[in-house]
């Protein structure tokens, strides 16, 4: 199959809605996904679900032990 947006009839006003573009193009925001959550996505996408990509919470910091010393 050859697909040539120089010869699309509504290039420019309908490439946002166009299935080549949305293969195409990946949006910024999953660029930092694995390949799994990408797939995870497509599903929810597919199955008619509006997803949004959230930024990932950092990390909970780590709590240590404290030590405790008995008295003599």
């Amino acid at each position: 199959m050859l697909i040539d947006c120089d010869r699309c009839p509504v290039r420019g006003t309908a490439c946002s809605e166009c299935l080549v573009s949305a293969l195409v193009d990946r949006p910024p925001d999953l660029a930092g996904l694995a390949a799994e959550e990408r797939y995870a996505i497509e599903l929810f996408l597919r199955a008619g679900f509006e997803v949004e990509v959230l930024d990932r919470p950092a990390p909970a910091p780590v709590r240590r032990a404290s030590r405790r010393r008995r008295a003599a």
